[in-house]
């Protein structure tokens, strides 16, 4: 994502430049802020996942005087299906697991077990080796339908918390 404020270069030169580049930082800061909270509540509308799990995939780099930018950096492998209220069905063999909230539980087709640690398996093909259930991980679940929802958040609410932020330091001085 990358966030542009109209006319920020002629404010800075013609203002205070601290002042400016501060309301400017924190503007940044709240904006990356509320779109962290925004894209957590999103995802947990779909998907079945808690906010701490999703929450600790999503690595933060915050806004300072020097850069002036705001990175979010989501990165996951793969989850196990146990992370999806795995449940063990009547039928020997068989499991169900609840990914997504809309499509209800999938069941599997090959036959599955619990390890002592709780994770999914299943056999490799027709030999005793034995592979984790992979299901999807973190950056799949952020879709274009939802980075968009994002962005429209960031284009409403920007203008309105920079001249906050710029009313908070002038105030200060």
């Amino acid at each position: 994502m990358d966030i542009k404020i109209k006319g920020i270069d002629e404010l800075i030169v013609k203002l205070n430049p601290k002042v400016a580049k501060q309301a400017v930082n924190r503007t940044i800061n709240e904006l990356g802020s509320k779109t962290r909270t925004f894209l957590v509540k999103e995802v947990r509308l779909n998907y079945n996942i808690s906010a701490k799990d999703l929450k600790q995939f999503i690595k933060i780099k915050k806004s300072r005087y020097a850069d002036l930018s705001y990175v979010m950096d989501i990165r996951s492998s793969s989850f196990n299906a146990k992370r999806f209220n795995a449940k063990k069905l009547k039928a020997k063999g068989k499991m169900s697991v609840l990914i997504k909230k809309t499509d209800g539980r999938k069941v599997f087709k090959k036959g599955t077990f619990v390890a002592k640690n709780g994770a999914v398996l299943q056999r490799k093909g027709n030999t005793q080796e034995i592979e984790g259930v992979k299901t999807v991980s973190i950056p799949q679940m952020f879709n274009e339908k939802t980075l968009q929802k994002a962005d429209k958040l960031i284009e409403n609410e920007h203008e309105r918390i920079f001249k906050n932020n710029f009313n908070f330091y002038i105030g200060k001085e």
